[in-house]
């Protein structure tokens, strides 16, 4: 986060001998890219990042792929990161693990209800605040330059198979919202219940648009106000200020925008 200029050999030198990796990551600018979820470790252990936030990045460093023995890794790739970087030093000894039964349920549970928009799910370390993020092999810069390119030389049709390039949702066993979710898949009960199916979809569009794979955020705010009716409702009825039934509307309200609205159209290859 220091703003340096650094040249390639800049970056080696200043790596721990245990860093195999050049890591960068590519966004429109430099605030954008410290605000991304895909810098958590790196910003938490103190690793170089190289931002890059011109256009023509995406291509020069698909073509450098290395420099010096070093390979050249996207932050939000779907490439393993290294665990000296993912290691946590916090200390906490305390912290419990998210068991493992409850991992697996929560997995089968999100691919249920995601289906075909998600080509896996798996719990990570790359995460420190954020629940969620979608990784591919395709970084969301990279996929906006190519849609670009698309566009510009008439092949807008290919964008549909640009599209099916599968993504894998990655969780944070540590935060709160993926525990309880986590809970709710457990019982098969709670699995049946549509607000549970819509808080998932809405922790996958979430992480699509902080990926930068969202053409229109406003195709998904008819579902979060009604969202936003369901957490007021039952905020009012725990008060004992009216009494629970109107929540109960709001969550068949809530399911029903989900089940009518069309799938948020992500940035095909961006």
């Amino acid at each position: 986060g220091s703003g340096e200029l650094l040249s390639l050999q800049d970056y080696l030198d200043s790596m721990t001998d245990e860093q195999n990796n050049i890591y960068y990551i590519q966004s429109k600018d430099r605030k954008t890219a410290l605000a991304s979820p895909y810098m958590e470790a790196f910003e938490n252990k103190g690793v170089n990042v190289l931002l890059l936030t011109e256009d023509i990045d995406a291509f020069v460093v698909s073509y450098i792929e290395n420099f010096k023995g070093k390979r050249l890794v996207s932050v939000d790739s779907e490439e393993e990161i290294e665990k000296d970087i993912l290691k946590s030093d916090d200390g906490d000894d305390a912290k419990k693990e998210m068991p493992e039964a409850s991992r697996d349920d929560l997995e089968s549970f999100v691919k249920e209800v995601l289906g075909e928009r998600v080509n896996g799910v798996k719990f990570s370390d790359r995460l420190v605040n954020s629940p969620a993020v979608v990784t591919s092999a395709i970084s969301p810069q990279m996929r906006r330059m190519m849609k670009q390119m698309m566009a510009q030389s008439g092949q807008g049709d290919q964008n549909d198979a640009l599209q099916a390039i599968p993504m894998t949702l990655e969780l944070n066993p540590d935060h709160p919202t993926v525990r309880k979710l986590g809970d709710l898949a457990a019982s098969k009960e709670a699995r049946t219940e549509d607000i549970a199916k819509v808080a998932v979809t809405q922790l996958f569009d979430n992480a699509c648009i902080a990926a930068g794979m969202v053409d229109d955020p406003r195709t998904i705010l008819d579902r979060l106000q009604k969202m936003l009716d369901v957490c007021v409702e039952q905020a009012v009825s725990a008060a004992d200020l009216t009494s629970a039934a109107p929540a109960s509307e709001a969550t068949k309200a809530a399911t029903e925008a989900t089940k009518e609205e069309e799938p948020i159209e992500l940035k095909k290859m961006e």
